[in-house]
């Protein structure tokens, strides 16, 4: 949390540095500190919290042999792929090349391929979360709800919260839309955060129950 925090402290410092007109600055000047851009240095943070997360879930799906373990893996390492390799991105491309995108008012084409492209994700992955989910234990179906509650906050950032920021842009002031910029960054590298730390302690506490 702490080096999150850090990052978005050198977030807020790059934003008035990089306005028109400021002389560059050798530091801050540079676009990796802008969280809202795509392969910032928060997005990479974020996306190797997620994959400490896949490793410590690895680790209990083996201690406690509950496969709804390895399917939130494979969840994670989705979304840390989405993240480190413009995964989303990428079928966007593919799919306005490809086919006619539907027209959402306030939405640019691009827009609705990313949503086509989650939308994508998520009919592959949640029905095998949830045959994994029933089929678990009852202390897994507790981890697995806790996850679930937090990827839930995560999509609210990192797409509810994007897509606003993306219709309502033009139509309030810059400064508002800066913070509303800030509140999504924020938001999605905290949650990370969370779950990096909730994953790590189910590690740890399998780690513990065994012999």
């Amino acid at each position: 949390m702490a080096a999150g925090a850090l990052l978005l402290v050198a977030n807020l410092v790059h934003l008035p540095v990089n306005a028109p007109g400021e002389p560059y600055h050798p530091i801050f000047s540079d676009w990796h500190w802008n969280g809202d851009l795509d392969g910032s240095f928060i997005e990479i943070f974020g996306g190797l919290q997620l994959l400490l997360a896949v490793v410590a879930l690895l680790i209990t799906w083996r201690a406690r042999g509950d496969a709804v373990y390895a399917v939130w893996a494979l969840v994670l390492a989705t979304a840390a792929a989405d993240d480190l390799l413009r995964g989303h991105e990428r079928v966007r491309d593919l799919l306005m090349a490809t086919v006619d995108l539907p027209v959402i008012p306030g939405l640019r084409p691009g827009d609705v391929g990313e949503l086509v492209a989650w939308a994508i994700a998520v009919g592959i992955l949640v029905p095998l979360l949830l045959l994994a989910h029933r089929r678990a234990g009852s202390a897994a179906r507790h981890d697995s709800r806790t996850l679930a509650v937090l990827m839930a906050v995560l999509a609210l950032f990192a797409v509810v919260f994007d897509m606003l920021h993306i219709v309502v842009e033009t139509s309030i002031p810059p400064l508002a839309a800066t913070g509303l910029s800030l509140v999504e960054t924020a938001g999605e590298l905290f949650v990370m955060t969370a779950i990096a730390v909730v994953a790590s302690g189910m590690a740890l506490h399998s780690a513990r129950r065994q012999p």
